[in-house]
C-alpha cells in the first residue's frame, strides 16, 4: 500500500469514528423541541367502568325447599318400581312449586310406567316448557317424548 492510499484509509477510518460517535451521542440526548402549552385543560383520568353484577339468585323459599326434597324421594320410587307411590309424592311436591320442572318430567315418568301415554304427555310437555332453560334436562326431556311416542318405555 503507497503512503498516500493509507493516510485516505486513515482518514475514511477517523471519520467514520467520528460519524459513529456523534450519531451515538445524539441518540443519548433529549429532544430539543419543547412541548407548548395549551388552552385546554389537561385531560382527567377516566373512571374505570364498573359492569354491574348479574344479580344473584333468590334463595330458595322454604316450599321450594320442601318440593326439592320431594321430588328427590319421588325419583327414588321410580328407581324402586314404586310409580303409585312415586305419583303422590310427587303431587305433594308439586302443590308446593309449580314451576319445578323437574317435578314434572319425574311425573311423566311415572305416568310412563304405568302405561298411561296421555298422562304421561302432559307432564312431559309441561317439563319441557319449565326446563327449557336447561339443556341437559332438556335432552332428558326429549328423550323421554321419543319413548312416550313410541309407546312404552
Amino acid at each position: 500500500m503507497t503512503a498516500k492510499t493509507a493516510r485516505s484509509t486513515n482518514k475514511l477510518r477517523c471519520t467514520l469514528a467520528a460519524l459513529a460517535a456523534a450519531l451515538f451521542l445524539t441518540a443519548c440526548q433529549k429532544p430539543l423541541v419543547a412541548r407548548v402549552p395549551s388552552d385546554r385543560p389537561a385531560a382527567r383520568p377516566r373512571p374505570a367502568i364498573r359492569l354491574p353484577e348479574p344479580p344473584a339468585a333468590p334463595a330458595p323459599t322454604p316450599q321450594q325447599i320442601a318440593a326439592h326434597q320431594l321430588t328427590e324421594e319421588g325419583r327414588k320410587l321410580l328407581a324402586a318400581d314404586r310409580s303409585d307411590d312415586a305419583i303422590t309424592v310427587l303431587e305433594r311436591a308439586l302443590s308446593l312449586d309449580t314451576e319445578n320442572g323437574r317435578n314434572y318430567y319425574f311425573l311423566g315418568e311415572a305416568w310412563l310406567q304405568k302405561g298411561n301415554f296421555d298422562q304421561a304427555r302432559e307432564f312431559n310437555r309441561l317439563a319441557e316448557l319449565y326446563l327449557r332453560g336447561n339443556p341437559r334436562w332438556l335432552q332428558s326431556v326429549a328423550r323421554q317424548r321419543g319413548r312416550i311416542d313410541a309407546g312404552g318405555p
